[in-house]
């Protein structure tokens, strides 16, 4: 009888476990969120913003979701479509920080980026912004690190 419960036990685990694993190349899970997370996580960010899309069609309201989308936007430099998800998240919850705080991050990155395409284009016309842009810079970079 003991001997009969550990191999129908041992053949749930194995079931649980399999039914919790995923390989890169088919990422398949009942759970729709689970889904996307795999596929993020392998970088796979066309496929995690498909399932996402779909599941935004259907939990308007969900804020991870609309995280993981800006996320995904950020890493595939759509810093518009961020800014959108973010936003969304701090309506759905402005309590929640890591909505804030992500959004925060991209005007810093998008400040960064401008900062750079102005030295690019007015350093060598305008040796006083010179200055003042890489000045821009360190204080971006100061107030992110605290260094």
């Amino acid at each position: 009888m003991l001997l009969t419960f550990r191999f129908f036990y041992f053949l749930g685990v194995m079931a649980a476990v399999s039914a919790c694993s995923t390989s890169v190349g088919n990422v398949r899970s009942s759970n729709p969120m689970v889904e996307a997370q795999s596929y993020y996580d392998s970088a796979l960010y066309s496929d995690a913003e498909r399932v996402l899309l779909r599941l935004s069609k259907q939990a308007k309201n969900n804020y991870d979701v609309h995280f993981m989308l800006g996320n995904i936007y950020v890493r595939t430099g759509q810093y518009q479509a961020a800014d959108r998800m973010y936003r969304r998240c701090i309506n759905i919850d402005s309590s929640i920080a890591k909505g804030w705080y992500n959004l925060s991050l991209l005007k810093v990155k998008e400040a960064m980026s401008l900062a750079d395409e102005g030295y690019r284009r007015t350093a060598v016309d305008s040796p006083e912004y010179e200055h003042n842009f890489l000045l821009l810079k360190d204080g971006l970079i100061t107030a992110i690190t605290g260094n």
